[in-house]
């Protein structure tokens, strides 16, 4: 055991565990996860290849989009992209279970389709109806009508409505329909969904058994999917909502210089534009220029995935996959260990696992970045981890391994070797990845020391000030209005009166 910042440090080696005991007594864990290639589930390289683009056009898989509603998914599949694509004859395999689908589930006793609100769903709701239409009579031929239109269907309406839906994350909207066609007990309901991508296997679960219920039980009605995954859903602050923020406070910060960085505030307001059209209807997310670039002699290269990316299983992807193809991958992987038990199934051994409890912490271990050096992926691990998960500051030892990543980034930041090292410093300045002070400052330094690009340089002033500078400031300004209240309640103590 050893001491270090009032904690008591245990090394389990056997386990791979580390238990810290808190100065006031409370005892967790935490274990420092590799990430390996059995951790994606899976359907992932598969389904990555499905829907891979063809020279890095019109993408399935995005960031930083959500179609007709408040907030951006941090993963944005483009269902209306798949659509067309099956008209071009692209997708066969999904294409191929979509019509089955349809052929068995959709009933002949269909009287309305209900879409939800999105484009995607809406065009999936079209598209069924012209599949069946070969078996209606004209007037018989269900209306497709979107989720606002529930409210206009007469009460003693028979037979059967299908229920679409393109990509669901949470299923409120699909819960929604479900409360408002409670009154119409004459209705079978089917729900019928192009991808289902809730975080876990047990919300999925969750959520189909609270839509099949009804008045004869479980089953009263169906639940069919196209294609099931498991994904990060998050559509609040996600990382490109989190950088324009940042890029705003730096840009700001960088104008207030007397001699304001002339470069490095050109890239930095383009690319907070770029980030804001970004979320609108007319580009619908990104796929490309996700991630900072890699700066070679005042050149810009973006990041690309090189070949032998462990987990693809499949080749020639390289001149095809866009960076949030990859960002998906890694995203998906991390999710996936979030979702894994603490504890392995009928053991007190821990699992493999990033989830968190009071009790543990869960850190994804500085190797990673050593084991996957190609620049796209760790600047993928970067933005689809959580700031708990790259906590280095906890140990001493940790912080210092993560510092040579630095150290060996910073050296070699012109050769390919060092290639993301602005993401790792856009990591530092947002707080995302945490170390200790001595090694924060030696960052620093080492970047003003080895590094001549300016906004290399810009970056280390702003981590110098978010990071250092700022908090102490207000520490200070706490500390000073302390000080200043105790004198008052000196000067002027106080009376109670009874």
């Amino acid at each position: 055991a050893f001491l270090h910042n009032n904690f008591c440090f245990f090394q389990a080696t056997t386990l791979g565990v580390n238990l810290k005991l808190a100065k006031g007594g409370q005892i967790y864990w935490y274990m420092q996860i590799m990430i390996g290639v059995k951790d994606p589930e899976t359907y992932l390289s598969a389904f990555v290849k499905q829907f891979m683009s063809e020279g890095r056009k019109d993408s399935v898989l995005k960031v930083n989009y959500k179609d007709g509603e408040k907030g951006k998914y941090e993963i944005y599949i483009d269902f209306n992209q798949i659509l067309k694509g099956l008209g071009e004859g692209k997708y066969q395999k999904f294409a191929n279970k979509l019509n089955d689908f349809i052929s068995q589930y959709i009933p002949s006793t269909t009287r309305k389709i209900i879409t939800l609100n999105d484009n995607g769903s809406i065009a999936l709701g079209e598209l069924i109806r012209n599949k069946i239409a070969s078996s209606y009579r004209d007037d018989m031929l269900p209306e497709v009508i979107s989720q606002d239109g529930i409210g206009d269907l007469k009460e003693d309406l028979e037979g059967s409505i299908v229920v679409v839906g393109s990509c669901i994350s949470n299923g409120k909207n699909l819960l929604y329909i479900s409360r408002a066609l409670r009154k119409f007990q004459k209705l079978r309901i089917l729900y019928f969904v192009g991808i289902t991508r809730t975080k876990n296997n047990k919300y999925l679960n969750q959520l189909k058994s609270n839509l099949k219920q009804g008045s004869y039980g479980g089953d009263t009605n169906s639940f069919h999917e196209i294609q099931k995954i498991f994904c990060e859903n998050a559509s609040i602050e996600t990382s490109w909502l989190k950088e324009i923020n940042f890029l705003s406070k730096f840009i700001n910060f960088l104008n207030d210089k007397a001699s304001p960085p002339k470069l490095a505030l050109a890239y930095l307001i383009e690319r907070k534009e770029m980030l804001q059209k970004s979320v609108g209807d007319d580009v619908k997310g990104l796929s490309l220029q996700l991630f900072y670039p890699r700066l070679v002699g005042g050149k810009i290269e973006e990041l690309e995935i090189r070949k032998n990316f462990a987990f693809f299983d499949f080749d020639d992807y390289t001149k095809h996959v866009t960076q949030s193809d990859i960002y998906f991958t890694i995203s998906n992987i991390l999710n996936s260990l979030r979702n894994n038990d603490i504890t392995a199934p009928n053991s007190d051994k821990p699992e493999k696992s990033l989830a968190q409890s009071p009790f543990v912490r869960n850190l994804l271990d500085p190797g990673n970045f050593d084991r996957f050096n190609d620049g796209i992926i760790q600047a993928s691990i970067l933005r689809a981890a959580r700031p708990e998960e790259l906590a280095y500051h906890v140990d001493q030892d940790l912080s210092l391994e993560m510092y040579g990543t630095f150290e060996t980034l910073i050296k070699y930041h012109v050769q390919e070797q060092g290639e993301g090292l602005i993401e790792f410093l856009y990591a530092l300045a947002t707080g995302k990845i945490s170390l200790v002070l001595s090694h924060l400052t030696s960052i620093i330094k080492l970047v003003r020391d080895v590094c001549k690009e300016e906004l290399l340089l810009c970056f280390a002033d702003i981590i110098e000030y978010k990071i250092i500078l700022e908090p102490k400031e207000k520490q200070d300004a706490w500390e000073n209005k302390l000080r200043e209240n105790k004198k008052k309640e000196e000067i002027e103590p106080h009376v109670e009166v009874n």
